[in-house]
């Protein structure tokens, strides 16, 4: 299966698409070029990332737990229920095409269907320049099998969402194990950057990290900003090196507005966000790193955001909802944005959306996230980061969202 950082594809008997000008919208993440093939009624075009191995199936992403192990056609939902990933996949065949998405939606993945005529791409663009309409994204964690007479849905891999009791030590031991393994499972055989800002999200994953691997902490942020003032401090406390890329408004304009080519993110927040990401990508591949390591998804499986607070003051039930609904909608809330960010430049690792973690973690009661009296959010987490030795003053340390801290949104805010 070849490693790619896109595809499109079209199964239609009655109308030749032109894929060459289809695939023009995703020309930033074809790094080395795009490779066509055409077999019967089907063409797929990929988007390389290397020299091209002219193997029938490709995947966007990577498993973590089943390295160039990949399964007969008879056996894929098995697989790809027992598989750490990020991904989304194709196989291609004259008359048949089979595709999926990991179960968290890591990957982004759009499908048509129209007078007959499939269409699938990483970019919805693709499939709206050729004239489809009614784009849907791919669920996360459904194997796709169309024909040109069927279309198939067989869902793998479902998250239970369901909190069940459970003492913090035990969770403090699960928690440390599953990180531990998801961490070393991404970083393994690869030169890694993290997105470093010293929080206990990063702060976790450069200690894990750092075990076996060697790994390198960058920061990305505004000269005045809190960032500038913490992040080498708490690098310090764990004993490692960090570069600060000091960022300023030029910098940041200029990113945004190559992110608002690939697609229009409305948000201010979703564009600082993006920004930050951006330019941590294009860091990591003007340094020859293999790939980017963030933190993301902690927030929403451990109660980090203060709103999680303010729902719990009503009732416990109002809570849980809102980090299900966050874990749910991570997909299109966070995932494709970050994505999207980097996939001009680099690989994105994140450890924290092994899907091993995620279904443990959702089980976990919201009084190990959350204390309403002290106010404390990602309880568990920072006794996991105790557990492992961390110092006090990362362990119990307080911090804002990275497009705040960074210094990035007080730009982007008063942007056009």
């Amino acid at each position: 299966m070849q490693e790619v950082n896109g595809f499109a594809a079209f199964l239609t008997k009655s109308k030749r698409f032109d894929i060459e000008y289809a695939l023009i919208p995703m020309k930033y993440r074809a790094w080395k070029g795009f490779s066509i093939r055409r077999t019967g009624n089907v063409t797929v075009g990929l988007c390389l990332t290397n020299r091209d191995s002219y193997e029938n199936s490709a995947i966007h992403g990577e498993f973590y737990n089943h390295v160039k192990n990949y399964p007969e056609i008879d056996h894929l939902t098995t697989f790809l229920t027992s598989s750490d990933g990020s991904y989304s996949l194709i196989m291609p065949f004259s008359e048949e095409i089979i595709f999926a998405r990991d179960a968290l939606g890591t990957k982004p993945l759009y499908y048509a269907l129209q007078d007959g005529d499939l269409g699938i791409a990483s970019d919805a663009r693709v499939l709206d320049k050729v004239g489809f309409k009614n784009i849907d994204a791919a669920e996360p964690g459904v194997l796709f099998k169309a024909t040109l007479n069927s279309f198939e849905k067989t869902p793998f891999n479902p998250i239970t969402y369901s909190t069940q009791a459970c003492g913090i030590d035990e969770a403090v031991e699960n928690l440390t194990k599953l990180l531990s393994e998801s961490v070393q499972r991404r970083v393994a055989n690869k030169k890694v950057m993290l997105g470093f800002s010293g929080g206990i999200d990063s702060a976790l994953l450069a200690h894990l990290a750092s075990k076996n691997n060697k790994i390198t902490l960058v920061t990305a942020c505004t000269e005045d900003s809190l960032d500038y003032k913490l992040s080498s401090k708490a690098a310090d406390m764990l004993g490692m090196q960090l570069t600060t890329l000091t960022i300023n408004e030029k910098q940041v304009k200029n990113s945004v507005h190559a992110i608002q080519k690939m697609a229009h993110l409305r948000s201010s927040m979703q564009r600082s966000i993006a920004c930050v990401v951006h330019i941590l990508a294009r860091y990591a591949k003007e340094n020859n790193f293999d790939a980017l390591m963030l933190g993301q998804l902690a927030d929403e499986l451990f109660g980090g955001y203060a709103r999680y607070l303010k729902f719990l003051k009503q009732s416990e039930e109002k809570v849980i909802n809102a980090l299900f609904k966050d874990i749910k909608n991570a997909h299109t809330d966070n995932f494709y944005r970050d994505e999207l960010a980097s996939a001009p430049y680099t690989k994105l690792l994140l450890p924290y959306a092994s899907l091993d973690l995620v279904k443990y973690a959702v089980t976990l009661p919201v009084d190990l996230k959350l204390n309403h009296r002290t106010g404390v959010r990602k309880m568990v987490l920072r006794e996991v980061a105790k557990a492992l030795g961390l110092p006090d003053g990362l362990v119990n340390r307080e911090k804002k969202a990275m497009q705040f801290s960074s210094g990035v949104f007080k730009i982007v805010s008063k942007m056009n």
